[in-house]
């Protein structure tokens, strides 16, 4: 981020043209001169961002891997500033046009300096935030905020990265106080959830990360006698059983707590 506003106040960004109708390439000074390229839709909104920066030629070695990033840190700190301006699609889009070019050059690259890991988790943490406000956008604003995270939930990218597809889903679920909303969250995750391998380490984890959120979302939206009906109908999960014991305890029914944590222990071996 702090790059990226140094490259615009010393003048980095040399070069600006309009291609075409709403289609612009800039042309940036970093270690190497890249273009990066930018089609808007006709609001100013970003639909499509490429980069020839010098990552895509080949893999990137660690200690090259802040150079693959120049053009993204500039795109980052126009993320911020459309969050500062209180623009959440505008925010959300240009964090995901990010989130993808990193998980791209996370395929080619050494990230053991974690740079690239750590834009991509700036990203995450400018959709959480944008989410978490949803009450300042307007209803057409949240619905379109919500399929985007939903729809990019299921990137291809993301296989393998079970973590990053929950975050979006979870932003996605603070998005969804109507009845569509969700219903059309709960359609799209048990979706998601009957295409994971039931037998696998990854898609029991995937099945119970998934049931915590339910669980959350009714703790914050319905009766407490619904959230404990929906925690003792998951007790299969080891993270519920943690639940149940926590509750039992701070009820001081301290036997009912032990077997649980037996059972908790019994799982885990």
């Amino acid at each position: 981020m702090d790059r990226g506003r140094d490259y615009l106040l010393d003048g980095h960004i040399i070069e600006l043209d309009k291609v075409k109708e709403l289609i612009f390439q800039a042309v940036v000074e970093g270690n190497e001169l890249y273009s990066v390229y930018v089609e808007l839709d006709g609001d100013g909104r970003i639909i499509t961002l490429e980069c020839d920066c010098p990552y895509d030629y080949g893999f990137v070695i660690w200690r090259n891997v802040d150079r693959a990033v120049e053009g993204t840190e500039i795109v980052a700190k126009r993320a911020h500033e459309a969050m500062e301006d209180e623009d959440g699609v505008l925010t959300v889009r240009m964090s995901l046009c990010i989130m993808e070019e990193m998980l791209n050059l996370l395929q080619s690259a050494d990230d053991s300096g974690g740079i690239i890991g750590g834009i991509i988790e700036e990203s995450f943490e400018r959709i959480q935030e944008v989410t978490q406000s949803g009450d300042r956008f307007s209803r057409t604003e949240v619905e379109e905020l919500f399929r985007l995270l939903l729809k990019e939930s299921e990137h291809s990218l993301l296989e393998g990265w079970p973590d990053w597809q929950l975050a979006l889903l979870e932003s996605a679920s603070r998005l969804a106080k109507t009845s569509d909303l969700l219903r059309e969250w709960e359609e799209y995750v048990s979706r998601m959830i009957s295409t994971q391998a039931e037998e696998t380490w990854s898609g029991r984890y995937f099945a119970e990360r998934i049931a915590v959120l339910r669980y959350r979302f009714i703790q914050e939206n319905e009766s407490r006698e619904r959230a404990k009906e929906y925690l003792n109908q998951n007790l299969q999960f080891p993270e519920f059983r943690k639940f149940a014991i926590q509750q039992t305890l701070d009820n001081d029914r301290f036997e009912e707590a032990i077997n649980l944590a037996l059972e908790v222990e019994a799982v885990s071996i």
